[in-house]
């Protein structure tokens, strides 16, 4: 969330299970209700897993592979989610061929 002061003058900021991390106690439709800006960053322990994954294989592999660069998988799901038909989605997984 962005906000003009410190957060934890909006809202109460929790300490959560896992060392260095924090919550919020605030519902996202709550937050969206009262028209702040939210963003969602769940996805950043899936890159920060991809960057750690791509740094063991350069170590032990001596290649080394970017994301960006990864063939784009095309499927009939994918068309979907890229025409925004994602009503109902939770999360996206590519599976194996």
């Amino acid at each position: 969330m962005l906000t003009q002061d410190r957060l934890d003058t909006y809202v109460p900021i929790g300490n959560a299970a896992m060392d260095d991390r924090t919550f919020i106690e605030w519902d996202k439709d709550d937050v969206d209700a009262l028209n702040m800006m939210k963003v969602d960053v769940l996805a950043l322990g899936m890159l920060t897993w991809h960057r750690k994954s791509f740094d063991f294989i350069a170590k032990h592999k001596g290649a080394r592979y970017e994301l960006a660069r990864f063939p784009r998988m095309r499927s009939r799901f994918t068309n979907m989610l890229c025409r925004g038909e994602s009503l109902g989605v939770f999360q996206a997984k590519a599976a194996r061929r």
